[in-house]
């Protein structure tokens, strides 16, 4: 037998499906694309929002440490006042300073 016939022959027992099947199956491997699509679009959403929030974590240190530093400028500015003026108090917006002397 011819190979042409015998392909002809294995076509002719292959079932082929009809329209609904091959439809239901172009559904699901689209579904499967659309999953694999948006599974990827959060990866990269999360890893920018990872980005992020290395980011805000870094300014986040800088302005705790930054904070620190002017805690401690204060101290020695009060240290300074006090050790010259004395105990008293300061109204920030006028500038008078009242002692505790009394």
């Amino acid at each position: 037998m011819p190979e042409e016939s015998k392909l002809a022959e294995k076509y002719e027992e292959a079932t082929k499906f009809n329209e609904e099947e091959i439809k239901k199956l172009q559904e699901l491997q689209e579904s499967y694309i659309d999953v694999q699509n948006k599974l990827g679009q959060i990866s990269i959403a999360r890893i920018k929002t990872d980005q992020q929030i290395e980011s805000f974590d870094r300014v986040e240190s800088e302005l705790r440490n930054k904070f620190t530093e002017i805690q401690t400028e204060e101290q020695e500015f009060m240290k300074s006042v006090t050790d010259k003026y004395g105990d008293g108090s300061l109204d920030p917006i006028t500038g008078v300073f009242t002692s505790n002397k009394s």
